[in-house]
């Protein structure tokens, strides 16, 4: 069934993204959308990276907002960058 965002968002245990990178989905998945997301929920970006704030998906990781993310393709823009995938490795888990 489609559902509002919101929804999608906070009753999801996976979100995988695979859109295009447009006006409308650019920046997307920013700090007040991985804030409605829940605690123990993953992020996966297989779409463009900007789809995703990456300062703001670092931040989230950090204060525990959401379980963890898999990116497809990192922007590294920021000075967030270190702090990106210091989080991020460290709520990955081996997949056997």
């Amino acid at each position: 069934k489609r559902v509002e965002l919101d929804e999608l968002l906070s009753e999801s245990d996976i979100i995988s993204i695979h859109s295009p990178l447009n006006k409308n989905t650019e920046g997307l998945f920013n700090y007040d959308n991985l804030k409605k997301m829940k605690k123990t929920s993953v992020l996966i970006n297989m779409g463009r990276g900007p789809i995703v704030v990456e300062e703001d998906l670092a931040k989230a990781i950090d204060e525990n907002i959401i379980s963890g993310a898999s990116l497809l393709k990192w922007v590294f823009n920021s000075l967030y960058a270190a702090s990106m995938v210091s989080c991020v490795f460290s709520n990955v888990s081996s997949v056997t």
